[in-house]
């Protein structure tokens, strides 16, 4: 009953292509004042960030709702965490995939990942589980 309403009333009908696109918009304006603040400033910036990220934008909302009706739903019953990787760290397949050819120390994080910390009985388990693993580069592949 609760997934229902929820479903109903929070995503219903029509107006579920206008919350990917809200969502898009408010994510475009949150990335807009962050870089404006690490000292951006072009003129239309509004217009020239939409331009050059509003597809991947559109991305992140819609996997952002799917999750949001995931969690909503109940089907995980465990806390979900969004991760990058250090600079400097080592490979580690079970959590990184490889976004350029490369090897050695990683430089940086271009895509996130998305794990979950599972317990048993109760207790911690210490076996994360990596549900997307994150993108990563390797400082070799910067160098090539």
């Amino acid at each position: 009953w609760r997934a229902m309403t929820r479903e109903k009333s929070k995503y219903g009908g029509d107006q579920s292509g206008a919350l990917v696109e809200n969502l898009a918009l408010f994510l475009s304006d949150c990335l807009r004042d962050v870089l404006v603040i690490a000292g951006w400033s072009v003129s239309n910036a509004e217009h020239r960030l939409i331009g050059a990220m509003g597809e991947h934008l559109h991305i992140v909302a819609l996997f952002a709702i799917e999750l949001d009706r995931v969690i909503g739903e109940g089907i995980t019953s465990q806390d979900l965490q969004v991760y990058s990787i250090i600079c400097g760290s080592l490979f580690d397949d079970r959590f990184m995939k490889a976004d350029e050819d490369g090897t050695g120390p990683i430089a940086c994080t271009c895509n996130l990942g998305l794990r979950t910390d599972p317990m048993l009985d109760g207790v911690d388990c210490h076996e994360t589980v990596a549900l997307s693993k994150a993108g990563i580069i390797y400082f070799s592949s910067l160098t090539q």
